[in-house]
């Protein structure tokens, strides 16, 4: 929701009073949503508030424009700012004047201007009716997404905007997996494209009971707000941590090794080395290389190795690994599995991108450390 400053305009336009407001007023039937009344409300509590526009659907955006000053002249202009502010956020659905200063000018006898069935008055995204949401399958209470889904969600919304696509649905799954389909208009479209992005979410998902659609075409379902690819970061929060025990990278036992075959003494890393590991383990939850092993030497070396699904994965990527650790490092000997999959050797702690610095130390006395480990070296 955007609200617009705007200095008073010089001149005498009052002439066009009436009849600007009558061209920019919507008409017909009318059904605010919860956060367009509220918005609605906030415009009344303005002290200067001059005029307020809506989507014609009632839902998709708001905005409204008020003076500086305490009496405000009647200017086109002004009335017309409210609607170009209020179509930045609507995915595409026309705006209308709602009210000026505090009187209500739609007329919800006049014609009907939103007919979602009419492409004519339809934006490239369409919006679902009532009957269809209620109906919608499998609707999630997250209003959140994880760092990757967030990304992918901007993905989606780009999808459906350009045009030839415009029905879908996002699922989302609590260990931070996702999926996404999208369809033409007409048809099972919403239904299609909502059973196929649960279903391959609980494909892809170590929690498959947890798979959930997020959005309906460009519609926040928890929020019943309509977003676009340039305005969702502002509707859609990130970074909440994702449980360690739910994440969807594979563990020991489906990599074919065991704990017990690997040495590791290190519990720490570099700042450097750190950079690198979170780099790695958001690789890893991306879902494409979802195995994988994490290299470290004394001497400050990092080697990730992510690597998919294939047989002795961790393995085949533990040998290149390591043998590119020494070949880098001046203390070859020292090279060592920091981490496999995203399971940290020495702790045998289970970590995410979003909470691995809480398990592992930083230093950064690493001649001291490598001369404590009689491994003395000038690093130049």
């Amino acid at each position: 929701m955007i609200r617009s400053r705007l200095m008073l305009a010089a001149g005498a336009l009052l002439v066009f009073g009436c009849q600007t407001t009558q061209e920019y007023a919507g008409t017909g039937p009318l059904d605010l949503a919860s956060n367009t009344e509220r918005h609605f409300q906030k415009y009344l509590d303005e002290e200067n508030g001059y005029a307020f526009a809506v989507a014609i659907d009632g839902r998709s955006g708001s905005a409204y424009v008020f003076c500086k000053e305490f009496r405000c002249s009647s200017t086109p202009d002004r009335r017309w700012s409210a609607i170009q502010e209020c179509e930045k956020s609507t995915g595409g659905i026309p705006c209308r004047l709602y009210a000026v200063r505090d009187k209500v000018v739609w007329n919800r006898n006049g014609p009907n201007l939103w007919d979602p069935a009419d492409p004519s008055t339809n934006a490239k995204v369409p919006i679902l009716t009532k009957a269809e949401l209620l109906s919608y399958p499998h609707e999630t209470e997250r209003d959140w997404l994880s760092s990757n889904q967030h990304s992918q969600f901007r993905d989606y919304l780009k999808a459906l905007e350009r045009g030839s696509h415009p029905v879908g649905a996002f699922a989302i799954a609590d260990d931070g997996q996702y999926y996404w389909s999208t369809h033409t208009r007409g048809g099972d479209g919403p239904n299609a494209t909502a059973e196929r992005s649960i279903k391959k979410c609980r494909e892809r998902s170590k929690l498959p009971e947890t798979c959930r659609i997020f959005a309906a075409n460009n519609l926040l379902l928890v929020k019943e707000q309509r977003v676009t690819s340039k305005n969702y970061w502002s509707h859609v929060p990130r970074g909440k941590p994702i449980a360690a025990d739910k994440t969807f990278v594979p563990t020991f036992a489906e990599s074919g090794i065991s704990p017990e075959s690997l040495e590791a003494e290190q519990d720490w890393l570099t700042t450097v080395q750190l950079r690198l590991f979170g780099s790695y383990l958001r690789t890893l939850e991306n879902g494409a290389r979802p195995f994988g092993v994490f290299i470290v030497s004394d001497d400050g070396r990092a080697i990730s190795k992510p690597s998919p699904a294939i047989p002795d994965a961790v393995t085949l990527a533990a040998e290149e690994a390591l043998g590119r650790c020494r070949e880098l490092s001046r203390l070859p000997d020292s090279c060592h599995v920091f981490a496999v999959n995203n399971r940290i050797s020495s702790t045998s702690a289970v970590v995410t991108s979003e909470n691995y610095r809480d398990h592992i130390e930083v230093r950064t006395g690493l001649i001291k450390y490598v001369a404590e480990r009689e491994r003395v070296v000038t690093l130049r």
